[in-house]
């Protein structure tokens, strides 16, 4: 019986300490992507601006016409 438990508590250890560096893994993974997110969100918004610019430009050069 004693061996038993010690088998499988060797098991269960085993699988606790790969589950614990696939988590870890995946939290690196979650803020690289989290990171990238943000870059691309701030150069949506910068493109977004120019956009707005372009057009306002383009309406006062209009008026200047």
């Amino acid at each position: 019986m004693h061996h038993q438990m010690v088998k499988t508590e060797k098991r269960i250890s085993s699988k606790l300490e790969d589950c614990e560096k696939r988590h870890v893994e995946r939290d690196k993974w979650s803020v690289e992507m989290s990171e990238k997110v943000g870059k691309l969100e701030g150069l949506m918004e910068g493109h977004k601006q120019a956009r707005e610019d372009l057009r306002n430009l383009s309406v006062k050069v209009a008026d200047l016409i």
